[in-house]
């Protein structure tokens, strides 16, 4: 693989970064709201990952 075709590859790996990363930040708003209507703490760190 050339110089080039790696430094295309970088881009677009980092693309799809930023594109997970606007949909995580869609979905924990979405988290954020659902707590605020619920009346549960927005912030909990006793939650743990699920994954």
């Amino acid at each position: 693989m050339s110089l080039d075709q790696h430094r295309r590859e970088v881009d677009r790996i980092d693309r799809e970064m930023l594109r997970l990363l606007g949909e995580r930040l869609e979905v924990a708003r979405a988290i954020g709201e659902a707590k605020l209507k619920s009346g549960a703490p927005v912030y909990a760190p006793s939650v743990k990952s699920r994954s």
